[in-house]
């Protein structure tokens, strides 16, 4: 499932994806704790930290320092390791 959170002026500020039992929320600090507070109030959750690792696919949150600017790195090594034993390769 995915849902999509706007402001009023309807810009798109968070994002919720859902799958069997897990949640990634995606957004600014301060939305993602709102929508964090929010959930809580409603359901038993479990806060898991930062992305590490979603679906097969791995995550780490880099910063480049001379932009001042933070950006996703992902990794398929795992997948492609997974593929390449079930091919014997």
């Amino acid at each position: 499932m995915l849902f999509l959170l706007h402001n009023s002026d309807n810009k798109l500020i968070g994002i919720i994806t859902a799958y069997v039992d897990d949640m990634l929320i995606v957004g600014t600090d301060r939305v993602i704790l709102g929508i964090k507070m929010k959930l809580k109030t409603k359901f038993s959750m479990k806060d898991l930290g930062q992305l590490k690792r979603l679906l097969g696919v791995e995550y780490k949150l880099d910063h480049d320092v001379s932009t001042n600017k933070k950006f996703w790195s992902l990794s398929l090594e795992s997948i492609l390791m997974n593929c390449m034993k079930k091919q014997e390769l």
